[in-house]
């Protein structure tokens, strides 16, 4: 192997620099826009909520849409839409498990 002697430091550092990739600069650059987007779409969903019990959910419900916005060519245009049905859908669970709760609150007090 042979002992490579560079002429400056700022040949070295330029031979030894990483390529640029302008399409990771841009993915970076499209990821950091789209959490942007999802932080102001969560403070308005969170806004909305009727009750502090739906935050969890909601927060669930963002994290979903955003993985599968970013799966699809323009993650931008399908965010907001996606975002309604998930939090839509958190809602319905959240309630559904509070009436399960409900009833089983109820049949435990039955059987004491």
């Amino acid at each position: 192997m042979q002992n490579t002697r560079y002429e400056d430091k700022e040949q070295k550092n330029r031979l030894l620099r990483w390529p640029e990739r302008p399409g990771v600069v841009d993915r970076v650059v499209r990821l950091q826009q789209l959490d942007e987007l999802k932080r102001r779409l969560l403070q308005q969903y969170i806004y909305q909520l009727p009750e502090v019990e739906y935050v969890p959910a909601v927060r669930r419900a963002v994290e979903e849409a955003a993985a599968l916005a970013w799966s699809t060519p323009v993650p931008h245009l399908f965010l907001p839409e996606l975002l309604a049905e998930k939090v839509a859908g958190a809602k319905e669970w959240v309630d559904r498990q509070r009436k399960i709760r409900e009833r089983s609150r109820q049949i435990i007090s039955f059987s004491e």
